[in-house]
């Protein structure tokens, strides 16, 4: 016999809450609320309410909306208040299997509340702050990681027109030549250059010998004789090519700083080790895969961490349709899922277990249905 429950559509300043006896039976019309302590009280009122007509503690449910129920959730543990927190997807099941599917924020509540009394689902426990902590963390990472992708677009755009073709005449394209670039803004500046001074520069600014840096000048140099820059070196283009250099740096270092700190707090979880013995997830991988799942413990079987990646195969049998070699559903973490699959990545190149399962796999499929059946694994 499921607790009576009230169920709340959030939104992004307010929301909407009803209450419900029983699946057929609900405790007052659908009312709404603004995000505040006032708003948040009527929600506890209500529960008093249904405590008093079925002598049992009810329940709030809601959906998780990523940011806008984070409030709310907040107000209900402070006050340790019982709740459930299901999936939109559960809910629009729901509602989508009548044959007209209306939706709108009235109605929303009684589609929360009949995907909670049709469905098991667990009550929320206040996860350890460390998991959420990560999680948080590992999306700025992410956001970082956006960033730097967008500068270094600008950058590739920029040096084609002040360094056009350098990159098919210095093999690399990393640590040097981002090191001169942040000096010398124009091939002008480096034509007149000796070798020696430019090699010296170089090795004080970066890990290689001087030896190397020398014939690494020499080619730079001979480049930049060659070459015909697509602007002048007074011109805007050069200055906007030395910012966003600038902004790569700081970018980067932002980024490496911050995945210490990620997997600095995920070194005392108890799984980091165990995740580290699996081949080819490193450090950065093990620490961010943790930051996705969370607390493993709230998984009671191995699908349900299956299905909260998304790597589930689609399920369709119907007549002559065998509903075989699908594709996985997708529906789930996304990030947890490119996390395993770039795991999987440099799993399968190495001599192992999951190496020997992905060639086995590969020989009558896809190399990338091959990957998604490893990481089900």
């Amino acid at each position: 016999m499921k607790r009576p429950c009230v169920a709340v559509d959030v939104s992004k300043s307010k929301s909407h809450y009803q209450g419900w006896i029983s699946i057929d039976k609900k405790c007052g019309n659908a009312k709404c609320i603004e995000h505040s302590k006032i708003g948040f009280q009527e929600i506890s009122s209500k529960l008093k309410e249904l405590e008093g007509i079925t002598n049992e503690k009810p329940v709030v449910v809601f959906e998780s909306t990523g940011v806008y129920h984070r409030s709310l959730r907040q107000y209900l543990e402070d006050n340790n208040i019982d709740y459930i927190m299901i999936s939109p997807l559960a809910s629009a099941k729901v509602r989508k299997s009548n044959i007209r599917s209306t939706k709108n924020d009235k109605r929303d509540c009684k589609t929360i509340a009949r995907a909670y009394f049709e469905k098991d689902f667990p009550l929320h426990k206040k996860s350890d702050e460390i998991y959420d902590d990560l999680r948080e963390m590992n999306r700025y990472y992410h956001y970082l990681t956006e960033q730097l992708k967008k500068c270094k677009v600008q950058f590739k755009l920029l040096s084609d027109i002040v360094f056009p073709k350098f990159d098919l005449y210095v093999k690399d394209y990393s640590e040097i030549p981002m090191t001169l670039f942040s000096k010398y803004h124009h091939p002008d500046e480096i034509r007149n250059k000796h070798p020696e001074s430019l090699a010296k520069y170089l090795a004080s600014k970066t890990c290689h010998h001087y030896s190397y840096c020398l014939k690494e000048a020499i080619s730079i140099i001979r480049y930049c004789n060659e070459c015909q820059s697509g602007c002048s070196k007074d011109s805007i283009d050069c200055v906007l090519f030395g910012e966003v250099i600038e902004q790569i740096k700081s970018k980067i270092e932002e980024q490496n700083s911050y995945l210490q700190k990620i997997i600095d707090l995920a070194r005392d979880l108890p799984n980091y080790e165990l995740l580290l013995t699996i081949p080819g997830i490193s450090n950065n991988l093990a620490a961010r895969i943790l930051a996705e799942i969370g607390d493993i413990s709230r998984f009671p079987r191995a699908r349900s961490l299956v299905a909260y990646a998304g790597i589930d195969p689609n399920v369709y049998q119907s007549g002559e349709n065998d509903g075989l070699h699908l594709r996985i559903t997708k529906k789930g973490n996304k990030e947890l899922r490119c996390l395993m699959y770039l795991a999987i990545q440099n799993t399968v190149q190495g001599n192992n277990v999951i190496a020997d399962y992905y060639h086995k796999k590969n020989r009558d499929r896809p190399s990338k249905q091959s990957r998604e059946s490893c990481m089900h694994e």
